[in-house]
C-alpha cells in the first residue's frame, strides 16, 4: 500500500522540494558565515588590527599622486622635460595602523591643535589618523563647539567677553555659521577673509582654556595649526636640549612693528613656567580676569594677528621670544631651501601642508622609528632623497623651482643689455647658470625672466589657470656632488646608533 502511494509524480514532486530546501540550507549557512566574517573584520578594526585582504597593495595608475606629495608606500614617479612619467625607487613603510612606540616623557607634552570649523573636516581627521593618535596629552580648539566621531573640539570663543562679541562683526559670521551646522548644513564652504579674522580671537583664548585643562606634570605647551606638519620622534629629542624650568617662549620668529612674535603656522613651544607666568598676570589683573580679557580683546580688535597679541601678552611679563631653530620651518618642505647649512638639521615642522603631506611624513617617521628607534633623529638629507631627490632633475615645463639667488626681470628697466637678455631668452638663461659653477638650478619664464640658484627647491607646479608660465631646470652632475655632504650625516647617524 505504502509502495502504491509513492507514484512518479509524488517522486518528482519530493526532488523538487528536496533541492529548494537544500539550496536555502546552503543559502543560510553562507549568509551566517559572512556576517561572522564581518563580525570578525569589524572586531579587528575596533581593536585596532588591519584588514590585510581589504586594503589593496598599490595604488590604481588613475589615482598616482600630484609629484609635490609622494606616496612612500608605492613606486614614486618622476616627470621628465616631456612629462613622460618615470617609475623610480622609494621606500617602504609600515601600515599606518602599527602601534605607536613608547617614547619616554611623551607624558610631559600638551599639543594645542588649532583649526577651524569651516575647514575641520577637511583636515582634523588627517591628523587624529596619524600624529595625533600618538599624542597623550592635548586639546582640539575651534570656533564652534562640536563632537568629530570620539573626539570633542572645543569652542575657545566662549570665554571672549560679551562686550566683544556684540562689537565686532565678525562674530556675527561665526552665528551663522553655528545655526548652519546646527541645521545639518556643510559650512566647509565658507572659507575666506571672514574665517581668517575670525582666528585671530582664538590665540589667547586658547592658551587659557589650555592651562586650565592640561594635567598639572605638563612641561612644554605645543601649539600647532591643522596645516602644520608635526613629527612627534624630533620634537621629544629636541626638548632634551631645552631647559623646561625656564620662561621659555619659542618658534619661528617673526616681526609685526615693534613686536617680535613666534609664527603660529610654523609651531609655538611654550614652557610651564611661561605660560604660568602669563596666567597669574591675567589672574592678578586688577578687577578681575574679565577687565584683564577685555583689555587684550581691544588689542586683538586693533592688531592683525593672533600669535602677535600672544607675544605682547608675554612681553608685559617680561617674556620674549627666542628662535626654535631650523628645525621649525614656516613653509612647505617644496620650498624650503636644501643646502649644507641645513643638511644635518632635524626636521620638527612644515607649514601649508595638504592632509597627504601630513600622511606621508608621518608614514615616514614611522618607517624610521622601526628602522633606526626613538633615539635618532632623521634630517633634512633623509627627506631630501624619498621627497626631493627623485623629481628635482632634468628640465621641467610648467614648474617653477622658486630659484631666487638673483633674478633678471624683464620689468626691470635698469638692467644692463647683457642681463636684458637673460631676462628675454630662455637658452641664455640657461648658459648663465651653466656657466656658473655654483648654479644648480634655473627658472625662466617669458612673462617675468630668468633666475638661478645655489640651492636645491623643488618648487612647485604651475596652476592650472596660471597666467604666468614657468620652466625650470636643475644641474644634474652638479647636485650629484651635494650628495657626499649628505652622506656625512648619514654617518653621523650610523655612529650615533653604533
Amino acid at each position: 500500500m505504502h509502495a502504491a502511494a509513492f507514484t512518479p509524480q509524488r517522486s518528482a514532486w519530493f526532488t523538487r522540494w528536496y533541492f529548494v530546501a537544500a539550496a536555502l540550507v546552503v543559502t543560510i549557512w553562507i549568509f551566517h558565515d559572512s556576517v561572522s566574517k564581518a563580525h570578525g573584520r569589524l572586531d579587528s578594526l575596533r581593536s585596532g588590527a588591519q584588514d590585510t585582504e581589504s586594503i589593496p597593495a598599490v595604488v590604481p595608475a588613475t589615482e598616482l599622486p600630484a609629484l609635490d606629495e609622494p606616496i612612500l608606500d608605492t613606486p614614486s614617479i618622476e616627470e621628465n622635460a616631456t612629462h613622460e612619467l618615470v617609475v623610480v625607487d622609494s621606500i617602504k613603510t609600515p601600515s599606518i595602523n602599527s602601534s605607536c612606540p613608547d617614547r619616554p616623557g611623551q607624558e610631559d607634552i600638551f599639543i594645542i591643535f588649532k583649526t577651524g570649523a569651516t575647514e575641520l573636516y577637511k583636515k582634523l581627521p588627517m591628523h587624529l589618523a596619524t600624529a595625533l593618535k600618538c599624542m597623550p596629552n592635548y586639546i582640539l580648539v575651534s570656533n564652534i563647539e562640536q563632537d568629530v566621531g570620539n573626539y570633542h573640539v572645543h569652542n575657545v570663543l566662549t570665554s571672549v567677553t560679551k562686550e566683544t562679541q556684540q562689537e565686532q562683526e565678525v562674530f556675527r559670521f561665526n552665528e551663522h555659521m553655528e545655526a548652519l551646522q546646527d541645521a545639518g548644513q556643510d559650512i566647509g564652504a565658507y572659507t575666506g577673509t571672514d574665517a581668517w579674522n575670525l582666528d585671530k580671537w582664538k590665540f589667547l583664548p586658547m592658551y587659557h582654556r589650555a592651562w586650565e585643562v592640561a594635567p598639572g606634570n605638563i612641561k612644554w605647551f605645543v601649539m600647532i595649526e591643522a596645516d602644520t606638519t608635526f613629527s612627534w620622534q624630533n620634537f621629544m629629542l629636541w626638548t632634551e636640549k631645552h631647559d623646561p624650568t625656564q620662561e621659555l617662549y619659542l618658534g619661528g620668529v617673526n616681526g609685526y612693528g615693534d613686536i617680535s612674535f613666534a609664527h603660529g603656522g610654523t609651531g609655538v613651544v611654550m614652557s610651564r613656567p611661561a605660560l604660568e607666568k602669563l596666567e597669574k598676570r591675567r589672574q592678578d589683573e586688577p578687577g578681575g580676569v574679565e577687565v584683564y580679557d577685555r583689555r587684550w580683546e581691544k588689542k586683538t580688535a586693533d592688531n592683525c594677528c593672533g600669535d602677535v597679541i600672544v607675544a605682547a601678552a608675554l612681553r608685559e611679563v617680561d617674556i620674549l621670544v627666542q628662535g626654535a631653530g631650523r628645525e621649525f620651518q614656516g613653509g612647505t618642505m617644496n620650498s624650503m631651501d636644501f643646502h649644507p647649512a641645513s643638511e644635518c638639521t632635524p626636521s620638527i615642522t612644515f607649514h601649508h601642508a595638504t592632509p597627504r603631506r601630513v600622511d606621508t611624513l608621518f608614514r615616514f617617521e614611522e618607517a624610521w622609528v622601526a628602522e633606526h628607534g626613538t633615539r635618532v633623529p632623521y634630517t633634512y638629507t633623509d627627506l631630501f632623497y624619498p621627497f626631493i631627490e627623485p623629481y628635482a632633475k632634468g628640465n621641467r615645463s610648467d614648474w617653477n623651482s622658486l630659484s631666487q639667488k638673483e633674478k633678471f626681470k624683464i620689468e626691470d628697466n635698469e638692467l644692463s643689455p647683457e642681463k636684458m637678455e637673460l631676462a628675454r631668452s630662455k637658452e641664455a638663461c640657461v648658459n648663465y647658470c651653466v656657466q656658473r659653477e655654483e648654479c644648480l638650478q634655473w627658472t625662466y619664464s617669458p612673462e617675468e625672466g630668468c633666475g638661478w640658484d645655489d640651492v636645491i627647491r623643488l618648487g612647485t607646479m604651475d596652476a592650472k589657470d596660471a597666467k604666468i608660465h614657468y620652466t625650470s631646470g636643475w644641474m644634474d652632475d652638479r647636485i650629484e656632488e651635494t650628495k657626499k655632504n649628505r652622506r656625512k650625516c648619514r654617518e653621523e647617524l650610523a655612529a650615533k646608533e653604533g
